[in-house]
């Protein structure tokens, strides 16, 4: 894996930061990178208002597709994502 060191430096050098909702996003944010999070078809309001990143242009991206699983820990089928 990568060390915090090396990624802390991989991600201050970006010019976009493309990810899921991970603290590797939040440290982009924390550096102004432009960031787009991915998400499945999950009710994002509640995380939107309050998970996003403020310091930085963000961009969400919401799947379409209706997730056939019944919960993210027993994903069987990740086609919504």
């Amino acid at each position: 894996g990568m060390s915090l060191r090396t990624l802390i430096g991989v991600v201050s050098r970006a010019s976009l930061f493309v990810s899921v909702s991970t603290g590797p996003m939040h440290l982009a944010a924390a550096f102004k990178v432009p960031t787009v999070t991915l998400h499945g078809p999950t009710d994002l309001e509640n995380h939107i208002t309050r998970f996003c990143p403020y310091a930085c242009p963000h961009q969400t991206v919401r799947s379409p597709i209706a997730c056939p699983c019944a919960s993210s820990k027993t994903c069987e089928n990740a086609v919504c994502m």
